[in-house]
């Protein structure tokens, strides 16, 4: 039984995003094991999901900042495990981990290596700094790397022109379990009143982490410039800008009308609630929260980046506006505010349209990709 070892920098990565596709390595016949950091509580929220199906975890001191010497000790952990457990199959995820895992499995002799790209650190749009850092970087350590698989086309074109061992490929995002979400029926009423939101009120979703790639302030400024008192906006999320974003909402006068729930379990049926979605990040992958409105049949404002343009067709499902341009956010969700049958329009596209990224369809892509390395 070969054994494969899953690296990404924290475990909540694999609880959320990666649990079908550890069972598809089970159903394989192969041992799995994961490693990451466990001890941060933000970020290892459902990590008994991994237990449940009996992976084995290994503890992992990631640190994020790519420069950080603390990231010496993580390469010698990962070296540690790999070794000492007779890994096969490094199968790795998150750039940084990426990058110490793969040093770790040549240092060691491993010579079955997947690399999951879920947004190249540098792309269309970036800062020169990141381009000039990561870009050479990842086409170095792609010569270390059997296979690459991108989540988005922006991704896929650049991973083309890499010299992996074997090949790279395209598979759409980690994919998002359609069927579910249509078929989840919920009481907006009730929904509503948990939120304490008026019933007949027009409501504005996001989902996603208080961060700075996530660009929540942009799209709180846009909702300022154009809400009404039936208009509430409410972003699913916490983490380390959650109080500048109190203190913004409170400094632009909008307390009444935009929620911050911090993280909530039941981000699906607050989005089976909703009118429209708003997502305005910097930088994405292939976003599952996206994927996820999309699903639930909603019209989107999305900043118009890499990822984001893979699912939400300017016109068709959505529009699309540069991640900076506050009033071009603002005049999109008026539009869509005061147009009903653009709004069904558009949020009946993106249901035909988000079973592209479907996770049947995502997984029996895996299993070919996957059994290229048994």
């Amino acid at each position: 039984m070969e054994k494969v070892l899953y690296v990404a920098t924290y475990g909540d990565f694999f609880a959320s995003f990666q649990i079908d596709n550890m069972r598809l390595w089970q159903k394989l016949g192969c041992e799995v094991h994961c490693a990451a950091d466990f001890t941060d509580k933000n970020y290892n929220r459902f990590t008994e999901r991994i237990d449940e199906i009996g992976v084995i975890k290994h503890q992992v001191d990631f640190v994020r900042t790519p420069f950080s010497l603390k990231n010496y000790n993580a390469y010698k952990q990962i070296k540690s495990i790999l070794k000492d457990e007779k890994i096969a199959i490094l199968d790795t995820h998150n750039p940084v981990a990426s990058i110490l895992s793969r040093l770790a499995a040549k240092r060691i002799g491993i010579e079955k290596v997947m690399y999951t790209v879920h947004g190249f650190f540098f792309y269309k749009g970036a800062s020169l700094q990141k381009n000039l850092i990561f870009k050479p970087v990842e086409f170095i350590m792609a010569r270390l790397t059997d296979i690459i698989i991108t989540t988005n086309l922006e991704d896929y074109e650049v991973a083309k022109k890499m010299k992996v061992r074997k090949k790279a490929y395209y598979v759409p995002g980690v994919g998002v379990d359609v069927d579910n979400i249509l078929s989840l029926n919920i009481d907006k009423k009730k929904k509503k009143e948990e939120l304490g939101i008026p019933v007949e009120s027009f409501v504005i979703t996001s989902v996603g982490e208080c961060i700075k790639r996530k660009n929540h302030e942009s799209s709180i400024r846009a909702f300022a410039k154009v809400y009404t008192p039936d208009m509430f906006y409410i972003v699913v999320g916490d983490g380390e800008l959650y109080p500048f974003l109190k203190k913004l909402v409170k400094d632009l006068g909008i307390e009444k009308n935009v929620l911050l729930p911090g993280y909530r379990k039941d981000a699906n049926e607050i989005l089976k609630a909703s009118d429209l979605y708003v997502f305005p990040s910097y930088q994405e992958g292939l976003s599952v929260a996206l994927m996820q409105a999309m699903a639930a049949g909603l019209p989107v404002v999305a900043s118009k980046i890499r990822g984001n343009t893979d699912c939400i067709i300017d016109g068709k499902g959505g529009i699309t506006v540069a991640p900076t341009d506050i009033d071009g956010m603002s005049k999109a969700i008026s539009l869509l505010r005061s147009d009903d049958s653009l709004r069904t329009k558009f949020g009946r596209y993106n249901i035909k349209k988000v079973n592209e990224f479907n996770k049947q369809k995502v997984l029996d892509r895996n299993a070919e990709i996957f059994s290229t390395l048994l």
